[in-house]
């Protein structure tokens, strides 16, 4: 089995040879480009490579890996005025459709340890009693993989809470696909795809 490091090596490479072909990046939203979904939109996890001495961001799509850089996201316009329902979270094109992303942080995890997480966001109305939901999603350690939500801060870390409910993989994508159910002021579930080999979610998506 490839070490992580190995594969993330391969992944750059892969990564690299996509955005040379041309067709396979990412690129910033214009006019009549289409939203995927608002609520049900699939959110992206975008992290960080370095493809020829420059460090370029790197999302998952449908078990391909697309080049992206910031400056490629579609972001609103200083000034512009936002409807309450409006998406917060950069957007990215991929075949004509719009794709909210999200950057892979470390975080910091109680007894010293760091894990690599994802916040998973969601567009807020106030006006439909609809709270704002952030959660801080990551993949345990270990032979079996599960995700697992990141409770607390510093200056003690974090504790890791699994939520998963249950898995499957996808063999079109190479991925395992990691079902999250969600209790807040609405209960929800989130499908949230695994690389197992890197550790990493690549993508969250609402199902309900």
């Amino acid at each position: 089995m490839h070490s992580p490091s190995l594969l993330l090596i391969l992944c750059g490479a892969v990564a690299s040879f996509l955005f040379l072909c041309g067709g396979a990046a990412a690129t910033a939203g214009g006019r009549g480009v289409k939203m995927a979904s608002s609520l049900y939109a699939p959110q992206l996890t975008r992290w960080r490579v370095t493809v020829g001495g420059v460090v370029r961001g790197v999302v998952e799509h449908e078990g391909k890996m697309l080049l992206v850089s910031r400056d490629e996201d579609r972001v609103a316009a200083a000034g512009e005025e936002e409807d309450e329902d409006e998406d917060p979270r950069e957007l990215v094109e991929i075949g004509g459709r719009l794709f909210p992303v999200m950057d892979e942080t470390e975080v910091a995890l109680h007894g010293g340890k760091v894990a690599r997480a994802v916040e998973y966001t969601e567009r807020c109305s106030p006006a439909r009693g609809v709270a704002p939901l952030a959660l801080l999603l990551t993949v345990t350690e270990g032979k079996k993989k599960e995700v697992a939500e990141v409770v607390g801060a510093p200056p003690d870390g974090g504790v890791l809470r699994v939520v998963g409910c249950g898995c499957f993989a996808d063999p079109v994508t190479g991925t395992v696909q990691h079902m999250v159910d969600v209790q807040g002021s609405e209960a929800f579930v989130l499908l949230v795809s695994v690389r197992e080999e890197l550790g990493r979610i690549v993508c969250i998506k609402r199902l309900n």
